[in-house]
């Protein structure tokens, strides 16, 4: 119950149906007819629910948190089972690890796998704008056992995002994009493996690689005065007029287009200069570079 309303508040949808749904999604596990047909759990509770005079959200909320109920079948479509839907796969989720009793090899008894999955079906196929990363917290706060396991179920999460996106795209470009946590918004995740899908420069990728190893270090802020090379004042310029504006493929475009100015930059100027002011002005100009580049993807797994 106390997940779900975290849920609606993040989603925005202020429903008592929602808290409804939550309080009895569990009751008819208590009745014998469950007890005897267990695949029942849910839909004869959305009928109880029916005859008892409960609103039609509260009935479907109880049917659908369930949902999907395996790999192909369909996801919630009502808020009521998408909320109190993520909250309970959740639930289970986070208390299994907090247990010790993460899925290993093939083996899944307590259907974990199948929760996650059921979580990212319901948020990418709905669009919700979900930070999974800060549920998880909330979710293992809330448990009776306290478990520092956050990186492990959040790692769980991506590997089977991963997975589930495999068909579709390819697995390094999956991982490239997994730089970027993908369990603060997973919709915006999928749009930056969307665009780096449609096809990415050599170039690009050459360019971006080296800056990458470049920089081993921490740079500082650049200080224009410092340019002493036209490349460097052009590369400068290059990288102003680059930012993103929600349009990854658009975005992606941009980083093509001043492409050039990267190559110039590295054909004409000596980045480790032997004076350690210009050094490191250098430096700071390839960090802001690499500050565009991580925006949507880690270039090194390309």
């Amino acid at each position: 119950v106390k997940l779900s309303e975290k849920i609606s508040a993040e989603l925005g949808v202020n429903k008592p149906s929602i808290k409804r749904a939550a309080e009895l999604c569990k009751a008819d596990l208590a009745t014998n007819l469950v007890f005897e047909f267990t695949e029942l759990q849910g839909f004869i509770g959305a009928d109880y629910a029916r005859v008892s005079g409960e609103e039609i959200g509260v009935q479907e909320g109880i049917k659908e948190h369930y949902f999907p109920l395996n790999a192909d079948s369909e996801t919630a479509k009502s808020v009521e089972g998408q909320v109190v839907g993520i909250a309970d796969k959740m639930d289970t989720i986070c208390a299994v690890f907090a247990a010790g009793k993460k899925p290993t090899g093939s083996s899944d008894p307590l259907g974990v796998r199948r929760a996650a999955l059921g979580v990212i079906k319901t948020v990418l196929e709905h669009g919700l704008k979900l930070d999974l990363s800060k549920l998880i917290d909330e979710t293992l706060a809330l448990l009776p056992v306290q478990a520092n396991v956050k990186a492990d179920v959040e790692e769980f999460f991506v590997q089977r995002l991963i997975i589930f996106l495999n068909s579709d795209y390819s697995k390094n470009i999956l991982e490239a994009c997994s730089s970027i946590n993908p369990c603060t918004d997973l919709a915006d995740y999928l749009k930056r493996v969307k665009a780096v899908s449609g096809g990415v420069d050599e170039k690009l990728i050459e360019n971006a690689n080296r800056v990458l190893r470049i920089l081993k270090e921490e740079a500082g802020e650049v200080k224009p005065e410092l340019f002493v090379e036209d490349a460097e004042k052009a590369l400068y310029q290059a990288i102003q007029s680059v930012s993103f504006d929600g349009d990854y493929a658009k975005y992606l475009k941009d980083l093509t287009k001043i492409n050039p100015a990267v190559t110039k930059f590295f054909d004409d100027v000596l980045v480790m200069d032997k004076d350690e002011k210009i050094k490191n002005n250098r430096l700071a100009l390839l960090k802001s570079l690499k500050n565009k580049y991580i925006i949507l993807t880690d270039f090194s797994k390309l």
